[in-house]
């Protein structure tokens, strides 16, 4: 009797729901990192509407777009990188997984979209975990139609009528059989790239936008700090890209945006040296540019400072000149109607003038690249390198973020006063292009020579 009552109240208990999977976090899944109506960390769904229907009114009538996203790389046999998709299919769409492609046609002025994503399977769950699915594709993702990846050559050819459309085709490393279905669907006609378009929407940044590049910036701009404290007591280069990966990570980012730049001597006469296989030397400067990855976005920073915790003379005018001209160049930031071009092309004169001041020959405007090889600086956001197609002569505007980041190098050579040769200076902030003018996000970044010095003897 008593066995069969416990059987029956057994049977009474609510059945266990499990919560829906995601193929990345979800608010159900992850609400330590996003909340509704958050579709990816501090970007509502509404958000991502908004910028397909901003991207299909520059698209004709009836004109279709494809998005396909990267594919993944294969770092041994089974075994592959850290995934990171496309910015601008990530943009348009919010989902992270890799054979997907996105598809975007303009309706009367609204964007209708289809999606191929990778179905959910409890087989592949065992290996790689779980994928959101075509269900997710349109109940979260906002999808009006979605089906299985495997079927794209079929649904693309025998079901999407291309004829008489104006058709853009974002080409970049994708799964072959991606590419392979939308060129046959296309059927040799001519297509455009969409590159430009969502790049100059991208260019500018929407408020939630600019409060992840804030919580990046400062995040990694912190770590620059905690780097410096440690810098006498690590051995190598590589000890101090750890540490700048490790606070970066210990801060909430999902670590660095790219590979960093770390740095001594000689070896920062080498614009993008990554090897950071060197033992750190006492009375170098080490250059270090780097910076975090927060959810998609990304900072880039760049500090040169004395392992020993104490600049020479040589290397403090050095570097004093170089902060004096990236000062300069943040002012002249705030200018409406300054461009990047114009801002490289003073800090050409404010360098060549700054080197003369310190002993160094004269260089004309011809010739300044044997000392500074490099632009000003670059937009930010997405990615490191962000928007590249977008001009450098064309005026900063509100919303936009870019470097500024002068620097020297300085050869080892006859003609180079010898407390100077060998030096590599670099100083590099985030700036926010604003109304009034513009904001340094990377603030936390010391770069005063005091405060570095104290820093790194405390």
């Amino acid at each position: 009797v008593l066995m069969q009552r416990l059987v029956k109240s057994l049977r009474k208990q609510p059945e266990v729901v499990k919560p829906k999977l995601y193929g990345q976090p979800h608010p159900s899944t992850h609400p330590h990192l996003l909340k509704h109506p958050e579709l990816t960390v501090g970007i509502t769904k509404q958000e991502y509407y908004d910028r397909r229907k901003k991207f299909i009114q520059q698209l004709p009538e009836g004109g279709v777009a494809f998005f396909p996203t990267h594919r993944r790389m294969e770092m041994c046999h089974d075994i592959y990188y850290l995934y990171r998709p496309d910015v601008n299919f990530s943009y348009l769409s919010g989902f992270l997984e890799n054979s997907a492609l996105l598809q975007i046609e303009n309706r009367q002025g609204e964007p209708y979209v289809t999606m191929f994503v990778t179905p959910a399977s409890p087989e592949k769950e065992i290996w790689e975990g779980p994928s959101s699915g075509v269900e997710a594709a349109m109940e979260y993702f906002g999808a009006d139609e979605a089906y299985d990846i495997e079927h794209l050559m079929d649904r693309l050819v025998s079901g999407t009528d291309l004829s008489n459309k104006p058709v853009y085709y974002n080409d970049i490393p994708t799964d072959n059989f991606i590419k392979t279905a939308v060129l046959t669907a296309i059927q040799g006609n001519d297509y455009r790239c969409p590159r430009r378009i969502v790049e100059r929407q991208r260019l500018i940044k929407s408020d939630a936008e600019i409060e992840m590049m804030r919580i990046v910036c400062e995040r990694s701009g912190i770590a620059f700090e905690e780097a410096m404290k440690s810098t006498r007591s690590l051995q190598s280069e590589l000890q101090l890209h750890s540490k700048i990966e490790y606070e970066c990570k210990m801060r909430g980012l999902q670590g660095l945006a790219y590979p960093p730049v770390v740095a001594t001597g000689r070896n920062a006469l080498i614009l993008h040296y990554i090897a950071n296989n060197q033992p750190l030397k006492h009375g170098d400067c080490v250059l270090v540019d780097a910076g975090g990855e927060y959810f998609g976005y990304t900072a880039d920073i760049s500090r040169t400072w004395p392992s020993s915790g104490k600049f020479t003379d040589g290397q403090r005018a050095a570097y004093e000149a170089v902060l004096d001209v990236q000062k300069s160049c943040i002012e002249l930031s705030k200018k409406k109607g300054m461009t990047l071009s114009q801002l490289h092309t003073q800090s050409v004169h404010l360098t060549i003038a700054a080197l003369k001041e310190i002993g160094l020959p004269q260089y004309s405007n011809q010739e300044y690249f044997k000392i500074y090889p490099h632009s000003i600086g670059h937009y930010l956001g997405m990615d490191t390198h962000d928007t590249p197609l977008m001009p450098s002569h064309e005026p900063l505007k509100p919303g936009s973020i870019i470097t500024i980041e002068p620097g020297i190098y300085i050869p080892d050579t006859p003609d180079i006063p010898e407390w100077l040769r060998g030096v590599g200076i670099r100083i590099e902030d985030d700036i926010l292009i604003t109304e009034n003018g513009s904001e340094v996000l990377t603030k936390s970044a010391p770069k005063e020579v005091r405060h570095m010095e104290e820093l790194i003897n405390s």
